[in-house]
């Protein structure tokens, strides 16, 4: 008869990139047929390599109060400092003894890191607390980014464990997390340290989802880390809010902001300035550090929600900066639609865990004035991007100085995707990657930046940042990054009373400080607008 085998499972692959100098915490759990015994069944480290510390004799078990056939085992091992160099071999074996469970054999590769590819990423740093009166679906925030190693040529580092973790951590620990597949992570402590622990993908991507669960606002200061790499750990993009933006009713709620030149609930800009100024009110509990979030409702829309605005303050001084007259925060016109009525109002997330305030909406039409465009003095290090029609990249390129007019961005009847979950209106934008001069390298990131000038429209709009990624896109071809502008965003554009066509520009920005160069062209979106082809 052939007793079932014991099986020994450990939370890092076989084959990973381990970066010289790296603290692996390393998670052992082993399950037998029988009740474990732990005089008998312990663990063991052989064959180290020396660049590598790993527990010397055996190693005990702690089993499972609840059920004895399980157990498990956690240690930190450290990868050398000195006398190893990159691509060297890292090699250790580990066991349980009187027991006939595989042993786990390590062989893996020491790599140095690029720490600024531990940044991670939001594809949405704002999702809604779950409402307890009304159940819905809850939203979800993909975290994300992409490891890549240092020096030349870079290349993706795979089965590289990472530690993720979060301030407030007990608000980190409310949400819960699970992996693109939709399996369920769970926190890991070590010592004083409780977090996340991921190992990146074959491509290095370190990939995860989070929820909320809890209906109070928080914010999440997320942060990333290789043990003992960098003096300090790697702090995401931005922060993510998590926000129930529901308005409490009087007396529960704060006083409206007020917005300089905005008494008449009509907004102007003088001279073009993008930005108008906004006073908050003394909040009780104020401190320094309070978070203050602004949010916007379009009152021309049946069912509107209350939208953030993707625009913050932090209080530094709340003696100087708050106050009915205090004008001392600025935000840009753009956060509302010209000639259209809409509301605006904050949510203020208090120090400390502290909970969160939240004010009466103050009204306003915006009534144009400001411009936007890129800043041209600064030094752009990356080829423009590349404008196309709603047929998507595989489609006709809009070619810098052309109109783009309603026939470039409505839906056409013969406009069949290859990729299935490709929109069929809007427009797309395509910016270039590779190693050559001009092109964005993999695991960077990059956000798209569009600026309209026209009759009726005056705005920026930041997209939400995208990683580069290593390989070539399986429908299109093209080792490329691709952004999709709505519809919604781009229709309705008027020309000048003189019939000149609006303005529209283009760029991106890579990391915190490199620029691609600006795409130019003209828009006019009328859906009755004749076609213009110059």
């Amino acid at each position: 008869m052939i007793s079932a085998k014991d099986k020994l499972d450990v939370n890092i692959s076989s084959n990973a990139n381990l970066i010289i100098g790296q603290g692996v915490f390393l998670y052992v759990t082993f399950e037998s047929a029988n009740p474990i015994n732990v005089v008998s069944t312990k663990l063991k480290f052989t064959g180290a390599s020396p660049n590598i510390t790993v527990p010397q004799g055996d190693v005990s078990l702690t089993v499972d109060p609840k059920d004895k056939t399980k157990a498990t085992y956690q240690t930190l091992l450290t990868v050398a400092n000195e006398n190893i160099k990159e691509n060297d071999p890292i090699k250790f074996t580990l066991e349980a003894t009187q027991s006939n469970a595989e042993k786990f054999p390590f062989t893996g590769t020491a790599r140095t890191v690029n720490q600024d590819s531990l940044t991670l990423i939001f594809n949405n740093n704002f999702i809604r607390t779950p409402n307890i009166t009304s159940p819905q679906a809850l939203e979800k925030a993909k975290v994300s980014t992409t490891l890549i190693g240092q020096g030349e040529p870079q290349t993706p580092l795979s089965n590289v464990p990472v530690f993720i973790t979060a301030d407030p951590i007990s608000d980190f620990s409310s949400c819960t997390f699970e992996d693109d597949n939709g399996k369920p992570l769970s926190l890991q402590t070590m010592g004083n340290y409780t977090g996340l622990f991921i190992n990146s993908g074959k491509d290095g991507s370190v990939s995860f989802n989070m929820s909320p669960q809890k209906a109070t606002s928080m914010v999440l200061n997320i942060k990333s880390w290789i043990i003992f790499i960098g003096e300090e750990f790697v702090h995401a993009f931005s922060p993510l809010f998590i926000i129930n933006p529901d308005i409490p009713k009087f007396p529960n709620s704060l006083l409206p902001p007020n917005i300089q030149g905005g008494f008449s609930g009509l907004l102007t800009s003088d001279a073009g300035a993008s930005d108008f100024r906004i006073a908050i009110p003394v909040y009780p509990g104020n401190n320094s550090g309070d978070y203050i979030l602004f949010l916007t409702k379009n009152l021309s829309k049946a069912g509107a929600k209350r939208e953030y605005t993707d625009h913050y303050v932090v209080v530094g001084n709340p003696r100087t900066e708050l106050g009915d007259s205090n004008y001392v925060y600025t935000l840009p016109y753009d956060i509302f639609d010209y000639g259209t009525p809409f509301d605006i109002n904050y949510v203020v997330i208090l120090g400390q865990s502290a909970g969160s305030l939240t004010s009466q909406p103050a009204s306003v039409t915006y009534m144009g004035g400001a411009t936007y465009q890129p800043d041209s003095g600064i030094k752009r290090e990356y080829d423009k991007c590349k404008v196309y029609t709603s047929y998507g990249v595989t489609g006709p390129e809009i070619h810098e100085g052309s109109v783009i007019g309603y026939d470039s961005i409505k839906e056409y009847f013969d406009n069949k995707p290859v990729d299935p979950n490709q929109k069929k209106t809007g427009l797309f934008i395509e910016i270039m990657g590779g190693s050559l001069q001009g092109q964005v390298f993999f695991g960077s990131k990059v956000t798209l930046n569009m600026y309209i000038q026209a009759k009726n429209r005056n705005n920026k709009k930041i997209f939400v940042t995208q990683i580069m990624p290593s390989k070539a896109d399986k429908y299109t071809g093209h080792l490329s990054l691709v952004f999709h502008i709505d519809i919604d965003k781009i229709t309705g554009i008027l020309p000048y009373d003189g019939g000149g066509a609006g303005y529209i520009w283009f760029d991106y920005q890579v990391g915190a400080k490199s620029y691609g160069e600006i795409w130019s062209g003209k828009i006019d979106t009328r859906p009755d607008a004749p076609t213009t082809k110059d």
